[in-house]
């Protein structure tokens, strides 16, 4: 955790990383703990020294910038072919989603090969989840395997949707 403030800062301010460790905190007792936890031989993340460990800047995660419902809506205007994937749980889905959207849960684009099967390789994908966490990180996902893809940010109040 302390490593999200950056190497650098930790150095500076005496901060130990907690790489390799987890810091453990009941809120109800007030206990804390450090529990250390095992590396994963097949993890690139594992294998790394700390001061190799390079933050991602959330603005460079996807291949373009992000686009919001008006983006959305002009391209469905100008009628640009595009797929709509929805990447939340079946749950998110039934509550609510935009028309036409292919739904392929984030944990399940990124696990199973067989789902970029449901994907044209040669058209934008525009990919949306609750607040843009998910959806970043599957355009990203997506672009390192050679898809144009973009990450679409969605307000869910009734009225942004409406139209």
């Amino acid at each position: 955790c302390k490593l999200a403030l950056g190497l650098d800062h930790c150095q500076k301010v005496g901060l130990e990383p907690m790489i390799g460790r987890l810091w453990y905190a009941d809120a109800r007792s007030m206990e804390t703990r450090i529990v250390g936890i095992s590396k994963k031989t097949d993890c690139p993340v594992c294998s790394l020294r700390a001061d190799q460990i390079v933050l991602a800047d959330p603005e460079t995660l996807a291949c373009a910038t992000s686009l919001n419902l008006a983006d959305w809506r002009q391209r469905l205007a100008d009628g640009q072919p595009f797929t709509l994937l929805d990447v939340r749980q079946p749950t998110e889905w039934a509550i609510g989603h935009l028309p036409d959207a292919l739904l392929i849960p984030l944990g399940e684009l990124m696990s199973d090969e067989a789902q970029l099967e449901k994907l044209d390789p040669s058209i934008e994908v525009l990919v949306y989840c609750q607040h843009g966490m998910r959806s970043r990180t599957a355009a990203q996902f997506l672009c390192d395997r050679g898809f144009n893809a973009l990450s679409l940010r969605v307000d869910w109040n009734a009225e942004s949707l409406a139209g």
